[in-house]
């Protein structure tokens, strides 16, 4: 990418992270405020913080990443 647009390159970076990463506060960050929608389906998927995932499941633009997270309640026993 250019410099005159550096944001492509972050947000490439963070979705090729969400796959390696385990880090629940990088997780977190990118559940709540990644652009792409499958990214943070990615992160809801690996997180435990059940506060996130009540946010992230009422709040998400996207229905099918609302659903993940309410799914991820289900699965860890919040719900």
């Amino acid at each position: 990418m250019t410099a005159l647009f550096p944001w492509p390159d972050k947000v490439y970076e963070e979705y090729e992270l969400v796959r390696e990463t385990d880090d629940e506060q990088i997780l977190i960050d990118i559940a709540k405020n990644h652009p792409f929608s499958d990214a943070r389906e990615i992160a809801i998927r690996k997180i435990k913080d059940e506060s996130v995932l009540k946010y992230v499941a009422k709040n998400d633009s996207k229905e099918f990443v609302r659903i993940e997270a309410e799914m991820r309640l289900k699965k860890l026993g919040y719900v």
